[in-house]
C-alpha cells in the first residue's frame, strides 16, 4: 500500500489535537501515514528525516511527501 509521509513543524504536527491533517488526509485516500512532522522544528530536520527515510526504505517511489516548510531561521539543535 502506498505511504503518505507528511515532514514539517508545528502546522503539520499534533500539537494540541489528536489527529493531525496528514492523518485525516491518509484515511481520506486510503494510504498508510508516516508522521515525521514535529512542532519547533526546522527545514533542515524535515530533510534529514525525509532523506533518513529514504535511506532506510521507508519512503519510495510511488509515496508521497508532504513537505511543509517553515521559516528559513529556524535551524535544528543537535542533541546527543
Amino acid at each position: 500500500m502506498p505511504k503518505l509521509v507528511v515532514a514539517g513543524c508545528s502546522f503539520s504536527d499534533r500539537t494540541k489535537v489528536e489527529k493531525s491533517y496528514g492523518d485525516y488526509l491518509s484515511e481520506l485516500i486510503d494510504y498508510n501515514y508516516i508522521h515525521l512532522a514535529r512542532g519547533a522544528s526546522s527545514n533542515s530536520r524535515s530533510v534529514y528525516k525525509a532523506a533518513t527515510s529514504i535511506i532506510e526504505g521507508t519512503l519510495s517511489s510511488g509515496d508521497v511527501l508532504l513537505f511543509q516548510f517553515t521559516d528559513p531561521h529556524r535551524k535544528m539543535i543537535s542533541s546527543h
